[in-house]
């Protein structure tokens, strides 16, 4: 027997008997598919076809379905579940090297795109004769859109970066909170959180439909 295969057998001999866990959670992958069915409902049966009545045995199908939304609160709960995983089993403790590159990773990851549409959608408003959307352009550079009043039309299809970038923002400081005071009181911070970014959507919303 050669060194190499010594080597080899030594290296089989004292490896951990428990498999390393695999990269993919299995039933992630299945929540996504009903979020995808969720999102494709929305898209052609509610906004493109005007959601036809469906009744079945007296059930109004439309409202049964609309109790689950649209598949896209499923995706930024999925999306957020794994981040959270993702980044809080590397970092324990708020890190501002650790911070940047994060944003900086995932900047790179959504807004080439993002800023592609939002330019040439605001060329598209100019070239039809209307004035230059300086201010709505900045506001979709910034991710700032969702929160100023009158802005979001310009790059609609992409909406749901703005709430994307700003989970980024906020989630080394959740991991932190979580690691220093446990994940329950951490969490505690997320209803007057979420309520607040609520009352800041519905106001941003009356501000786009004045």
């Amino acid at each position: 027997m050669t060194t190499s295969a010594l080597a080899a057998a030594g290296t089989l001999r004292n490896a951990p008997l428990v498999a390393p866990r695999p990269a993919r959670i299995a039933p992630l992958d299945g929540l996504r598919a009903v979020a995808v069915l969720g999102v494709l409902y929305a898209h052609i049966w509610s906004f493109s076809l005007g959601r036809p009545t469906l009744v079945v045995a007296r059930v109004d199908l439309n409202r049964a379905l609309s109790l689950f939304g649209t598949g896209v609160d499923l995706f930024f709960v999925i999306s957020g579940f794994c981040m959270y995983l993702m980044y809080g089993s590397r970092q324990q403790a708020f890190e501002w090297p650790a911070y940047k590159r994060l944003l900086v990773n995932r900047f790179w990851r959504i807004a080439p795109a993002f800023y592609v549409a939002a330019i040439v959608s605001a060329g598209f408003v100019a070239a039809r004769g209307h004035p230059f959307p300086s201010g709505d352009l900045l506001a979709h550079l910034t991710f700032t859109f969702q929160l100023l009043p009158g802005y979001g039309k310009l790059a609609a299809s992409f909406w749901s970066l703005g709430t994307e970038w700003h989970f980024y923002l906020l989630l080394p400081f959740v991991v932190h909170l979580a690691h220093r005071f446990g994940f329950w009181r951490a969490l505690g911070v997320s209803p007057p959180a979420a309520t607040g970014t609520k009352i800041i959507a519905i106001t941003g919303d009356q501000g786009t439909t004045r």
